[in-house]
């Protein structure tokens, strides 16, 4: 039996905006590219990954976040960037983006903080929020790359209008063969929302 879970906190999409984001991957899938899509249930905004943390820890983290997370507002967020990381002409990951007044930012620290105190260490790199598309597949080559961030640069989308993200998730990533599930362990919602 294992005794860690593989974990991390993050915003779950309003309905709308799922529903908007799934007609981009639709468009982006025509241009049959060498891309892993996210699952429709699996798209959402990371706020901090945590990796395989001890069963225990779990609990702990359950508790700060919900000792903690009610304190904030809900960040009223327009979902209207297409971008791919680290770049369009030989992108990994493909990914929409919302504006942040600085929101995403906050309840960012809520999570690092919650992370520290069951042991995981701090990222090096700055925060960016985003929403995960789809994956580039290792083995796709220059061309397909560059076909990937062509297609994404090319897509017509106007975005999703700004509206409350008012629910936070403590969530586990179960690996499979067809790429991560995941179970929502805790949800958390927002003052304002």
């Amino acid at each position: 039996m294992n005794d860690h879970w593989r974990v991390f906190i993050g915003v779950l999409l309003p309905h709308p905006t799922r529903t908007a984001l799934v007609a981009v991957q639709h468009e982006l899938r025509g241009h049959d590219l060498a891309v892993r899509w996210t699952k429709a249930e699996n798209l959402h905004i990371t706020l901090h990954f945590l990796g395989d943390v001890a069963l225990d820890a779990v609990t702990v983290l359950h508790e700060y976040l919900a000792a903690h997370l009610p304190k904030h507002y809900a960040p009223t967020l327009t979902c209207n960037t297409l971008g791919a990381f680290p770049n369009q002409r030989q992108p990994r990951v493909l990914w929409a983006g919302t504006g942040d007044d600085g929101t995403l930012q906050r309840l960012h620290t809520v999570a690092v903080a919650a992370g520290q105190i069951v042991g995981v260490p701090t990222e090096k790199r700055p925060y960016h929020p985003h929403i995960t598309l789809g994956y580039v597949r290792d083995y796709a080559t220059p061309p397909q790359r560059a076909a990937c961030g062509a297609a994404l640069q090319n897509t017509i989308w106007n975005g999703d209008i700004a509206r409350p993200y008012p629910t936070i998730a403590l969530i586990r990533s179960i690996l499979g063969c067809d790429g991560a599930t995941y179970a929502v362990l805790s949800c958390y919602e927002l003052g304002g929302g």
